[in-house]
């Protein structure tokens, strides 16, 4: 006569639960990383506008005092085009993280007196981890 036990099953329940935990930790765990990453690009984005926008401003600045990066006069409506950088001073009227580069041009446009202003920041890839 024989008869089935159960001996034994509460070891193979506890390893499925065991392994859905397990596989519920790692996608909570991958998407809190995925969360932190976008959240740290959005953030350096931001940072990045801003930095840029006053760029803009110490463009405009310099433009207002006839002076270039090294303090030399020089006529921003003469049609050239000039590459302005506030951070290779040895005093930075505008200091950012390392890593980060800025880079402004001036130029005149014909002889409307028009200037166009384009500031550009580069910033390295969010990791967050």
């Amino acid at each position: 006569m024989s008869t089935f036990r159960n001996k034994g099953i509460a070891l193979f329940i506890a390893l499925a639960l065991l392994l859905l935990l397990s596989i519920g930790i790692a996608v909570f765990l991958l998407n809190t990383y995925r969360h932190v990453n976008i959240n740290e690009a959005i953030a350096n984005r931001a940072r990045a506008m801003l930095i840029a926008e006053s760029g803009i401003a110490y463009a405009y600045w310099k433009i207002r005092v006839g002076e270039d990066d090294a303090g030399s006069p020089v006529d921003f409506y003469d049609g050239n085009l000039y590459t302005l950088d506030p951070t290779a001073q040895a005093t930075s009227p505008m200091p950012i993280p390392t890593g980060w580069t800025i880079a402004i041009d001036v130029q005149d446009i014909g002889s409307t007196g028009t200037i166009t202003i384009d500031s550009t920041v580069d910033y390295p890839k969010s990791t967050a981890f």
